[in-house]
């Protein structure tokens, strides 16, 4: 499944403090993968099941529910049917928006989008002054939800949790409605040990296409991670075209059962084909960790999934 070396005689990439290639971390065997995703599409419900959502992240979700409808004056109305006025093209997670500063920038480039920026450090998200408050070091910690734009909060919260609360307040607005959907660096665990650690090969990685958002953006400075992702999707798909999903995840059931065959993976199967690209547009650095490695001319990739059926 990996392409071969090339043999081409260009000079090597330059490398930097941060670069993280083959002799770092080697590319994941097939195999292994393969036997990793797969293990993750099948006990999707297990684990679930086995891992209840934190009252960490259960408070916040509710609290963001609560100040969007102090915010757009709901009153008794739908809540739901107001953000969908308020913010007519949807939704846009950041999910690990670190200190914040990729979600006002989406949030300025999007001003017709509800931008939510999920991060689980109340260090990473109240480094900055802007994001600090009144509270947030006298208990209020957990249920840390600041709006930072007209159009963005910052939530304090476990991402798959996040994800999770999402779904299970009404499945059918929130995979409905996710425009996009950025994970902007770090993650990647690079040691063979870690592989289930990675997004891509983790236990909720088919809850992250369960959210179906109309396109899901991924960017890390390891390419090889962003090679292996989109593997993992084309994975997925083979597996739900195989197999399909028997036990769909809770709220998921009735959005599922609608549909005759339902394959999370099947949206995103020709983007994941194209796989990564380098990232050439330097203009201005999205993320803190963006800009630190535009800075001593680090190569940094993207993973776009373009949803093909919305």
């Amino acid at each position: 499944m990996f392409p071969s070396a090339s043999n081409t005689t260009e000079s090597k990439p330059r490398k930097t403090r941060y670069t993280i290639d083959d002799s770092v971390c080697p590319p994941t065997k097939s195999y292994l993968l393969e036997a990793a995703v797969q293990k993750a599409c099948r006990c999707l419900p297990l684990y679930l099941q086995h891992r209840p959502i934190d009252a960490k992240t259960r408070q916040p979700f509710q609290k963001l529910l609560q100040q969007l409808a102090t915010d757009l004056e709901c009153g008794n109305g739908d809540l739901l049917e107001f953000i969908l006025t308020a913010y007519p093209s949807g939704i846009i997670l950041d999910s690990g928006c670190g200190t914040g500063r990729s979600t006002r920038f989406l949030a300025s480039e999007y001003p017709e989008n509800l931008v939510l920026g999920i991060d689980r450090s109340i260090a990473r998200l109240t480094k900055s002054k802007d994001n600090r408050k009144d509270g947030v070091d006298s208990g209020m910690r957990q249920d840390y939800v600041h709006r930072v734009a007209p159009n963005a909060y910052l939530i304090r919260a476990e991402l798959v949790d996040f994800w999770r609360c999402c779904i299970d307040h009404d499945a059918n607005f929130w995979t409905n409605h996710i425009f996009h959907h950025y994970i902007l660096y770090p993650n990647p665990y690079p040691t063979p040990q870690r592989l289930t650690q990675r997004w891509y090969a983790h236990s909720s990685f088919p809850l992250l296409l369960h959210l179906n958002a109309h396109k899901v953006v991924v960017r890390s400075n390891w390419e090889a991670y962003l090679k292996e992702f989109s593997m993992a999707v084309e994975i997925a798909y083979d597996f739900y075209n195989r197999e399909g999903t028997n036990s769909p995840p809770f709220n998921l059931r009735s959005l599922i059962d609608s549909q005759k065959s339902y394959n999370p993976a099947l949206p995103y199967l020709e983007s994941a084909k194209l796989g990564p690209h380098e990232r050439t547009d330097k203009l201005f650095a999205w993320t803190n960790f963006e800009a630190k490695y535009d800075k001593v001319e680090e190569r940094t990739f993207e993973l776009v999934l373009h949803h093909q059926e919305r």
